[in-house]
């Protein structure tokens, strides 16, 4: 899973206890605060961090 990590602390903390820790998911937060790697031309650390892997990308 993707994650920005400013999401609301009360969902960092349901993936964390419940994907991570409960599930054994993984969860790969990305800087979305620096508008140059988020803008629609130019999406590298979000798209770096999507994988074969990646189920679920949660903005």
């Amino acid at each position: 899973m993707v994650a920005f990590d400013g999401i609301y602390g009360g969902t960092r903390l349901l993936f964390e206890d419940l994907l991570v820790d409960s599930l054994g998911a993984t969860v790969e937060y990305v800087d979305a605060t620096d508008v140059d790697t988020v803008d629609a031309t130019d999406v590298d650390t979000v798209d770096a961090a999507i994988t074969d892997e990646t189920a679920l990308v949660w903005m």
